[in-house]
Formats: C-alpha cells, sequence, structure tokens
C-alpha cells in the first residue's frame, strides 16, 4: 500500500498556497499581541474582569454575579449586567496556568482570527472559495474593527463579530432543511453565545437578523417547519441564558446606570457625518467627539464603500444573478444602519428611548461593516475566471498596504500581572468605571478604599477572626457593650442577608455608602453575611437548568 502511493502534488500545492495566503493575511493582525506587557485601550478593565471572574470561578460562585474587589474594594453586581461568556473564556486560560495578561491577549488573537473564519464558514454558502476568502479579509480588515481591537479594547463587541456570522449561517441552514438537528442545535448554541457575549451587540444586529430570517422565510419551500424551527430555537436560546438576562431586567433598577448616559457618554455627541463614515482615511487612537472633531477612526473605509457599490451595480446589471434580491435587500439594511450613526436619526433615538442605552451610534458600524463585508463577498464571483485571482491579489494588497499598518497600538505598557495588580495601577482598576451599576444602596462612590475587615461603629468589641469570600463574610466576633453596631465593608445588594446560627438577623444599609450595618448584643457572635439567591435568581437559574434538560433530552432522543 504505501510503496504504491502517489501524492496528490497538484492539491499539496493549492494547501500551500492557501496556508501562505492566510498567513500573510491573518499575521499582521496579531503580531502585536506576541509582545510583553499590553497595549493601552479605552476599554482598561479586562484583566481586571478576568482576575475577578477567576476568583468566582475558584470560590465555586457560579454563575459569577457578585465580585469583591471593584467598588474600590466593597464589593460590585459586576456579572448580573456585564455579559460574562468572554471572561469566563479568558478565565478558563488563567486556570489553565497563563497569565490573566497573556490569557487576555490570546483572547484578543483567537476572537480575531476565528471572525474570520466564522464569515468565511457563512459566505461559503453563497459564493466560490475565493471570492469567500476575499470578503472574509475585507471582514477582518475593516476600519471600524481595529478601532474596536486595538483603540478601545472592547471586548465584548468585537466577540459578536465571531458569533454573528454563526447565528446567520444556521438560520439559512435551517431554511434550507427545517428538520436538521445538527443546524437547530448549532443555531441554539450560537444565539444564546451571543446573548452571553454583549446583549448590546444583539441589540445592534437583531435588525440584520430579523430581515434575514424573514428573507429566507419567503423562499423556504418548507416555510412552516423553519418558522417553528427558528422560533422553538430562539425560546430555547432565550430559556438557556435567563440565568443572565433576567436577573439583568429585573434588578436594571437596583444600581446607578444613569451616569453611563450623561456628558461624554450621551448618544448626541456621537452621530457621525457622511465623509466619515464612507472615506476616512485617517488612523487615530484619540476619543469619539461630535462632528469632524473625532480623533478615533469610526468608518466603514474607502474600500468597502466603493467595492460595495460595484458589487450592487454587478449585481443588477448582469443577467441571471441568483442573490441581487438578497444583495439588494441587504444594502437597504445598510442604509438604515448608516442612517442610525447620522444625526438625522435623532428623531428615532427620541421615539425608542432604550436605543439611547446604546451610548455611540457610530455603534451601528458593527452590524455594517458585516453587510458591506458580505455584499462584496460576491464581487470576484461576478468578474471572468481569468479575471479573479488579479483582481483578488491587487485588492488585497492595496487593502494591506492602506489598513496593514493600523493594526498597531498607540502606547505599550510593559506590566505584569503583578505589577498590574499592586500600587496605583491596584487603586486605578478597583475604581475604574466605579459609577457603573454602583449599587443603589451608595448614595456616592467610596473615596477611599475600603477597609479590609469589619469594624465597630457603635460601642465596644473584638473581632475574633473573620475571612471573606467573593460574596460572603465569615465572622467571629465579641460584643462588649449593649448597642454595638458592626460595619461590613460591603454594599448592600437585594440578596445580602445576615444569618447567625441558621437564623437571619435584621441589619440596615441606610448610610452614605450603602454599608451592611449589624446591631449587636453583648457576648459572642459568630456570623455569616452573604449574597443568596432571591426568588429572582431562583428563577432565573432554573430556567436555565430546564432549557439544559430539555436540550440533553433532546438529543438522547435524536
Amino acid at each position: 500500500m504505501i510503496k504504491n502511493f502517489k501524492p496528490d502534488v497538484k492539491n499539496c500545492k493549492k494547501v500551500l498556497i492557501a496556508v501562505v495566503l492566510l498567513f500573510i493575511i491573518l499575521f499582521p493582525t496579531i503580531k502585536w499581541l506576541a509582545h510583553p506587557g499590553f497595549f493601552r485601550v479605552d476599554d482598561d478593565i479586562q484583566t481586571m474582569r478576568v482576575l475577578e471572574m477567576t476568583k468566582c470561578i475558584r470560590d465555586g460562585q457560579l454563575p459569577c454575579r457578585w465580585v469583591p474587589d471593584m467598588g474600590y474594594g466593597y464589593g460590585y453586581p459586576q456579572f448580573i449586567y456585564y455579559s460574562p461568556l468572554p471572561y469566563y473564556l479568558m478565565s478558563f486560560f488563567h486556570l489553565a496556568g497563563l497569565s490573566i495578561i497573556t490569557s487576555v491577549k490570546l483572547y484578543f488573537a483567537l476572537a480575531v482570527v476565528f471572525s474570520f473564519f466564522t464569515f468565511y464558514y457563512l459566505v461559503r454558502r453563497f459564493v466560490t472559495p475565493l471570492a469567500a476568502l476575499f470578503g472574509s479579509f475585507l471582514y477582518l480588515y475593516a476600519p471600524y474593527r481595529l478601532t474596536d481591537v486595538f483603540n478601545r479594547g472592547a471586548v465584548g463587541e468585537f466577540s459578536a463579530w465571531v458569533i454573528v456570522p454563526l447565528v446567520l449561517a444556521f438560520i439559512f441552514d435551517l431554511s434550507r432543511k427545517p428538520r436538521s438537528k445538527k443546524s437547530w442545535i448549532y443555531f441554539i448554541l450560537s444565539l444564546a453565545a451571543l446573548i452571553l457575549t454583549h446583549n448590546l451587540s444583539l441589540v445592534l444586529h437583531f435588525p440584520l437578523l430579523a430581515v434575514w430570517g424573514l428573507y429566507w422565510l419567503i423562499w423556504a419551500k418548507d416555510k412552516k417547519g423553519y418558522f417553528i424551527a427558528v422560533f422553538k430555537g430562539g425560546i430555547l436560546a432565550i430559556l438557556l441564558t435567563s440565568w443572565f438576562w433576567l436577573p439583568m431586567l429585573y434588578y436594571q433598577n437596583q444600581v446607578h446606570i444613569e451616569t453611563m448616559f450623561w456628558g461624554y457618554f450621551n448618544y448626541l455627541a456621537h452621530f457621525l457625518s457622511l465623509r466619515e463614515i464612507l472615506v476616512t482615511r485617517f488612523w487615530d487612537w484619540g476619543d469619539s467627539q461630535l462632528g469632524i472633531w473625532d480623533r478615533m477612526t469610526l468608518s466603514l473605509g474607502i474600500w468597502a464603500s466603493f467595492l460595495t457599490l460595484v458589487t450592487l451595480s454587478l449585481a443588477y446589471l448582469k443577467k441571471g444573478v441568483k442573490q441581487k434580491y438578497l444583495i439588494g435587500v441587504l444594502f437597504l439594511t445598510l442604509l438604515g444602519t448608516l442612517f442610525l450613526t447620522h444625526s438625522k436619526s435623532t428623531f428615532v433615538y427620541q421615539s425608542l428611548p432604550f436605543l439611547q442605552k446604546l451610548q455611540f451610534p457610530w455603534r451601528w458600524l458593527s452590524p455594517a461593516v458585516f453587510i458591506t463585508s458580505f455584499i462584496v463577498s460576491f464581487f470576484l464571483d461576478f468578474l471572468r475566471k481569468k479575471e479573479r485571482i488579479i483582481i483578488f491579489l491587487l485588492f488585497v494588497f492595496l487593502i494591506m498596504l492602506h489598513y496593514g499598518f493600523w493594526f498597531n497600538f498607540e502606547k505599550w505598557q510593559n506590566y505584569t500581572d503583578k505589577t498590574k495588580f499592586s500600587g496605583n495601577s491596584w487603586r486605578q482598576q478597583q475604581t475604574i468605571s466605579i459609577f457603573d451599576y454602583l449599587p443603589k444602596s451608595a448614595k456616592h462612590p467610596p473615596t477611599q478604599p475600603s477597609p479590609e475587615r469589619p469594624y465597630f461603629i457603635k460601642g465596644k468589641g473584638q473581632i475574633i477572626s473573620y475571612q471573606r469570600r467573593t460574596n460572603s463574610w465569615s465572622v467571629k466576633l465579641g460584643v462588649e457593650t449593649p448597642h454595638s453596631v458592626l460595619e461590613v465593608p460591603n454594599f448592600y445588594y437585594p440578596g445580602w442577608v445576615v444569618k447567625e446560627k441558621g437564623k437571619y438577623i435584621p441589619f440596615y444599609f441606610d448610610n452614605e455608602l450603602g454599608l451592611i450595618q449589624i446591631p449587636l448584643p453583648p457576648g459572642r457572635h459568630n456570623l455569616k453575611i452573604k449574597m443568596e439567591r432571591t426568588l429572582v435568581f431562583w428563577l432565573a437559574d432554573i430556567a436555565s437548568l430546564v432549557g439544559v434538560g430539555w436540550l440533553f433530552i433532546y438529543l438522547l432522543r435524536s
């Protein structure tokens, strides 16, 4: 058998060329992440969130909801409100032995690379391999994506770039084969992943998902089967993720979120001009400002704009183009999303106030980049076969020449986990965005770091021992005087209780910082202060378990 083996030289050459081409395309996007330390980003809180998530996992607090060190050390309901999936993944890297900084950089690199392949996985259903490669290349090199990664460091948003193509791919698959169990399961899991990755990205991409789903409903042969599959899959994805979104919605009035929409974060200050959207050619690491004063690159890019219009024209000028209606529908969706980035759409935000919570209207560039990249994926297939490879290489060269140097950083910070989480840097990590999700029990943010241990604010006593975990305190103490009050350096939030010998004891939190204060009589006490599941948490967790159980039983039966 071995003697008669003859390798397929032609296919081997094709594979080798493909590997080399992928390396040339992908390497500039991740090469800087191999450096020690980390680059400066606007959302310089990713390492802190990974640290806190890792503590939760080691402590057995699953799902992680309350983190101990943020809020200047008074604790914080971080992952009740902020989509947690990327931080679970980064924490697993850290638990596997990598440093936190390396874990974050590895996740950045994987998110960039995997988005390329998931986009290719989708568009390959519609175009030839070379055309799919070109569309994926444009998706990878979009200026706004570079801003998301190398300027903003917006983990949740650029993580969604990986998942959205998968959701759309499995919706399309269900339109062709609505009874496909594999496609249905993958649709559920990808939609659930999107919900847990970045809730704002779900809002941003919802119009695209709706248009895509309705378009394929029109063309589906088994319309009823397709509709039922997508509807049931969506309900199950919502059920699976209820442990996150249900408490987030129910307790949204329990934290100070108002500052997230004031001043710099007011949506009115972040509309774009047409010139910025379509033809901006500069790269900078500055802030977003109203009008032409932006020092942040917020653009589809001149190449994407040009090639989208060319592809649209070819789709309707050439005869026999099967996907011209899809391209036309997506182009109209593109115009709608771009309209929402312009100040002329202010009346939409005023009519739909929930859109104001997006903070930055230019976030609509995220679905816009997807749509332009998808449309341009058809470009090469509209050309003659002899021209395709030459045009492909030409545009890849021009775009890499234009955008390739933008995969860069403004300032490199040569720190380690130890230096990041010590001294002034540690205090900055504890207080960064401190008003975001600050419990409303606190009238204002703390100005000093929290004490390390509970203390008496009235009367006398002795703290014999104490232990703090991510969402609980154990305190042994002796009280010497009547009417003594023990204060625990922990913000109050629904779910926090105080127990002694298994029985609930009263406490109050009507003070400036909303800290837990416990009146105690003289004598020895063994207190347990803990964040327990409220009825809402129980219902949310049980609903998710029901979804998991239902899915598991379905798989067994299948």
